[in-house]
């Protein structure tokens, strides 16, 4: 992935975001060497709508590929996030 400063990317931002588009490789954001942000190309196609049966196997899915989680650890997350 090639890495570009923030000043080169703000002063050529135009020109990249047409490079990205056009050859799909992504671009890397740094500042001082820091990495901080990348561009990537969206998708040509749309993603289409699913029907309820497909949503709920994808749901499914994943409910059985995560993790299981305590009730107890579901309270604590909550309480974090109201800090």
């Amino acid at each position: 992935m090639k890495e570009i400063g923030i000043f080169e990317a703000k002063t050529r931002f135009s020109e990249i975001a047409k490079r990205v588009k056009q050859t799909g490789q992504p671009v890397r954001i740094t500042n001082r060497g820091e990495q901080m942000v990348d561009i990537i190309p969206i998708r040509s196609e749309p993603v289409g709508r699913r029907t309820k049966a497909q949503a709920f196997a994808e749901l499914s899915r994943l409910r059985h590929e995560l993790p299981k989680t305590s009730l107890k650890q579901i309270k604590a997350d909550i309480a974090e996030g109201r800090r």
